[in-house]
């Protein structure tokens, strides 16, 4: 039936390597969209549980932490996720490139952790937000970090079908770590689920480095300097993309909760978790196995053709769907999120433009280092574009705004796509 569609979507028979895509992606696809349902059920229960306040104040302390995991982190998890696919034959390779990448963020974690605790007094007063959230912020900035850097390591091994299995022991944790602990306290409050999530965290951590075996991969002694800045050659210029994602998925809350309140953040977050946020989980499964297939595929263009294809197939269905699922959300969570047609279906086109967005960006970052630079300064652009969109907008259109103000950046993001399309078509015509 699989390679039956195929053909009748892209005129020829289902090669070799699309066959072991879909293999993994299967794997990817049962394993992640359980842990996700399950994630998202908590949601719901927290939604419900803490109401808009306390939610908001979690999407914040969210996007702060976010935020903080850059400097942690310095694109290290992607850069060794890459490079492990290239050398997936070669065990000696590997361990040089884990140790190196955990050496840089062994060395920053710890740097930058203690600079916010010894300057939070200052933040608060320079943000308006309390020092208290700084800390927490930083603290589930560090459990982040090594989940991703992990889960990395664990993507460029091929071992999707044990990343499926641990993520949803991850999503289990969480909800059942939430579940105890507001049964303990007998009361709600934002940071019971960022603890939640802390400990399903930590809990995946040591899951990739002993039964994923990433921890096999780590020793002082295969770490080097050379190493490091190879890994930081090929993405210092994707920081400007890591930023650039940080301003979509965290600057528009930070703006938000300061020229609207915490409440409105909160029903905003509802609305943001329903749709862009369960997009971007979607576009994870799908860039999960995609991104370090197409590292070590050769023939790229054909690749691009499918996605072009496709695209243009599921875009009208696509926003159907999220919409009914959106809605459906939304009345599950309660009255007090603001139940909206016009704000549902505009967030509904937002999160699958949000995976399109996506799902080009991390094909052309991995065609190698100069498409990690054009990701990570056009990505940038758009970035600054869709933040100042919403101070405008906001005053105008209320919690419309950051729908509006990403399709003015997805405008941008859409037009530079098909430039860079035409150039790499031509390079290879």
């Amino acid at each position: 039936m699989v390679v039956s569609l195929h053909r009748r979507l892209f005129g020829h028979t289902m090669g070799a390597y699309m066959k072991q895509f879909l293999k993994h992606l299967s794997f990817s696809l049962v394993g992640l969209t359980l842990a996700n349902g399950i994630l998202f059920g908590t949601l719901l229960l927290v939604g419900r549980l803490l109401g808009p306040g306390q939610l908001g104040l979690f999407s914040l302390t969210l996007a702060m932490a976010q935020v903080l995991v850059i400097p942690m982190m310095l694109g290290m998890d992607v850069a060794v996720m890459r490079s492990v696919a290239r050398h997936a034959g070669c065990l000696k390779a590997k361990r040089r490139i884990v140790s190196s990448g955990f050496l840089v963020i062994g060395l920053c974690v710890p740097l930058v952790a203690l600079l916010i605790a010894g300057s939070a007094g200052v933040l608060s007063a320079l943000f308006g937000i309390e020092r208290t959230v700084w800390r927490t912020a930083a603290a589930l900035a560090i459990v982040l970090v090594f989940r991703m850097f992990f889960d990395g390591v664990i993507r460029g091994e091929g071992k999707f079908k044990f990343q499926s299995g641990a993520r949803v022991a991850e999503a289990l944790v969480i909800l059942l770590s939430f579940t105890v602990l507001y049964w303990l306290t007998g009361r709600g409050g934002y940071r019971l689920f960022l603890v939640a999530t802390m400990i399903g965290a930590a809990v995946i951590s040591v899951l990739y480095l002993t039964g994923g075996e990433a921890g096999r991969l780590i020793a002082w002694r295969y770490a080097s300097r050379q190493e490091a800045l190879r890994l930081w050659r090929y993405i210092r210029f994707g920081m400007g993309g890591a930023v650039a994602g940080l301003l979509m998925v965290g600057g528009d809350k930070l703006l938000i909760e300061r020229l609207l309140g915490p409440v409105s953040l909160g029903i905003y977050a509802a609305y943001y978790y329903v749709s862009v946020q369960v997009a971007t989980q979607l576009s994870y499964i799908f860039i999960n196995v995609f991104f370090p297939m197409v590292s070590r595929h050769e023939d790229k263009l054909a690749v691009l053709k499918k996605i072009d294809r496709l695209t243009r197939l599921s875009f009208v269905p696509a926003v159907l769907l999220t919409t009914g699922e959106v809605a459906v959300s939304l009345y599950l969570l309660s009255d007090a999120y603001r139940f909206s047609w016009v704000l549902i279906l505009s967030m509904s086109v937002y999160a699958i433009l949000f995976f399109i967005w996506q799902t080009y960006w991390w094909f052309i970052a991995s065609t190698g280092a100069a498409g990690v630079r054009f990701t990570g300064l056009h990505g940038l652009v758009a970035g600054i574009v869709y933040l100042v969109a919403i101070r405008f907008l906001v005053a105008k259109f209320n919690l419309l705004a950051p729908a509006l103000s990403f399709f003015i950046a997805f405008a941008y993001l859409g037009g530079v796509i098909q430039w860079w399309k035409k150039r790499y078509t031509r390079k290879f015509t």
